[in-house]
């Protein structure tokens, strides 16, 4: 994970994910990744923006 924040006065989670290029469906890997972490903190808000490395 990259650019983690966790707010626990506003019970807010926010951080970036950066999916290799490979992943067919980045869209899915955050819903999934949005779930398992709702299933940890049910009254959070939690915000994660699907990143990308362009890098070399």
């Amino acid at each position: 994970m990259h650019g983690f924040y966790m707010d626990t006065t506003r019970k807010t989670i926010s951080f970036d994910i950066i999916p290799d290029f490979s992943t067919p469906d980045r869209h899915a890997l955050r819903d999934e990744i949005l779930c398992e972490i709702q299933k940890s903190y049910p009254d959070y808000i939690i915000n994660i923006n699907l990143d990308s490395d362009f890098s070399d």
